[in-house]
């Protein structure tokens, strides 16, 4: 036998060896990937690119494949189910077990997604979601297995849950899953009787989708969970006054007020705030810290200590300048406890203070001045508060507050319009128009002042009263 027909059957031998290995181990054989050196000099043909791409995808599984998983773990769940209804496990095993069951295929989830197989992990998720959600919802509305709170409690575990994997692997399709999951149930087994456990269950879901959401840097998972968890809380403040009875005011001031607190806390740790979390968080203190507030109003309880907490809020506030949250919970603590006059008043010292204090002077010097109006012309005849009116805008004028005075000259003339008008005989409209007309000359003699003493100093600032900014105030 010469040397080339050994080394021919060694090649051989070797090409059986490692097509026999492959077989073992499941990989493509060596043969189908490339030709040996000596199936390439007997002249043998390269694979097709089909064969020789028919090894798993990177991804992970194909949808059929996973489709057929999915199907074959919904068949699990409902083998559960009919042992459950069948008697051979008890009612409140069965519903454990189904949960133990859902919560198998979520670890499965987090394990596929660490694995690099991010459609596998969805897969599974979603999966483990379609039967957890449906299964606490029927136990609770339908069996009566479970009681409403622990309904909403056994929501809020699956949807953290699913949280922490979203977030552990970077997933933002679990995080949709499991936040909007969530809270959907939650909504789907309220009672008017069990609002508050169940808000508060929405609201911890609600807040660590929040959470993971700006850690993560994820731009919309947030919104959808913030939609569903203020409907709760507009629920758990409407709901009671809708039935007229609210039990346990206290309960519910106190979860509606560590609702915006919590919200609030998350969304103000960000160092600049996106158009989602400032709409957000003036819903939060619209619902939650306004919500308090209407359900002490109304249960005519805790209205004092409400209003001192407020108080005390609103001073916090002022000191870090931030006069709109200040003039609103100094809003609230009025109304809780003192006449709509004084009530009125104060809030008018309040946002001229907060005026003096951060330098916003046009808005709030405005609110200012209409509050001590609604005082000074409350049962007065439309000429006095027409001339009121004027002589405000004057008065702001000559002061140089010129936008103040123009919001007040717009607002005189559209009283003039609806008021006066329709109300005042044609003798008294002649004071009231006159003196209209008279503010406006005025008005308009300091814009001009005003303007030629800017233009005359080069662009100096002139000397405002109120310390305001005359780059408000140029014509």
């Amino acid at each position: 036998m010469s040397d080339a027909d050994l080394e021919l059957r060694v090649a051989r031998l070797e090409t059986a060896l490692a097509d026999l290995r492959a077989r073992v181990e499941g990989t493509p054989s060596p043969a189908l990937r490339a030709p040996s050196p000596a199936a390439a000099g007997e002249g043998r043909t390269p694979p097709s690119p089909a064969a020789a791409g028919e090894g798993p995808r990177s991804g992970g599984e194909g949808l059929l494949a996973l489709s057929g998983t999915s199907i074959l773990i919904f068949g699990g769940a409902y083998l559960l189910r009919a042992l459950t209804e069948s008697g051979v496990i008890a009612q409140l095993a069965g519903v454990i077990l189904g949960l133990a069951y859902a919560l198998v295929w979520i670890v499965t989830a987090d394990r596929s997604a660490k694995s690099g197989r991010r459609r596998n992990a969805a897969f599974y998720a979603g999966t483990a979601a379609a039967i957890a959600f449906p299964l606490v919802w029927e136990t609770t509305t339908r069996f009566k297995y479970l009681t409403p709170a622990a309904g909403g409690a056994c929501a809020s575990l699956i949807g953290v849950i699913l949280l922490l994997v979203a977030w552990h692997n970077d997933e933002q399709v679990i995080a949709w899953i499991g936040g909007v999951g969530s809270i959907l149930v939650t909504i789907a087994i309220v009672r008017e009787d069990a609002i508050l456990p169940l808000m508060i269950a929405g609201s911890v879901v609600g807040a660590a989708t929040l959470h993971v959401s700006i850690l993560m840097h994820w731009k919309f998972v947030a919104l959808p969970t913030a939609v569903l968890t203020n409907g709760l809380a507009a629920m758990t403040v409407g709901l009671p006054l809708l039935r007229g009875t609210i039990d346990n005011p206290g309960q519910i001031i106190a979860a509606l007020l560590a609702f915006a607190a919590v919200w609030l806390a998350i969304i103000f740790r960000e160092q600049q705030l996106s158009i989602f979390e400032i709409i957000e968080s003036a819903l939060l203190l619209a619902i939650g810290v306004g919500g308090a507030a209407i359900i002490a109003a109304a249960s005519h309880q805790y209205a004092i200590p409400l209003a001192a907490l407020y108080a005390a809020a609103a001073l916090a506030a002022f000191f870090r300048k931030w006069p709109w949250l200040a003039l609103y919970l100094i809003t609230l603590a009025a109304l809780l406890t003192l006449d709509l006059r004084f009530a009125a008043m104060l809030i008018a010292l309040c946002a001229f203070l907060a005026m003096l204090r951060t330098g916003h002077s046009v808005a709030l010097l405005t609110i200012s001045i209409l509050l001590l109006f609604a005082i000074a012309g409350e049962d007065r005849g439309p000429l006095f508060r027409t001339c009121l009116l004027a002589a405000i805008a004057a008065a702001l004028a000559i002061g140089s507050q010129i936008t103040a005075a123009r919001i007040i000259l717009v607002l005189g003339g559209l009283k003039l319009l609806v008021e006066d008008v329709r109300l005042e005989s044609a003798a008294m409209l002649v004071i009231s128009f006159a003196s209209y007309g008279l503010a406006m000359l005025i008005v308009a003699r300091c814009v001009r002042r005003h303007t030629s003493h800017v233009h005359g100093s080069l662009g100096t600032p002139s000397n405002d009263t109120f310390g305001s900014n005359p780059g408000d105030q140029t014509v």
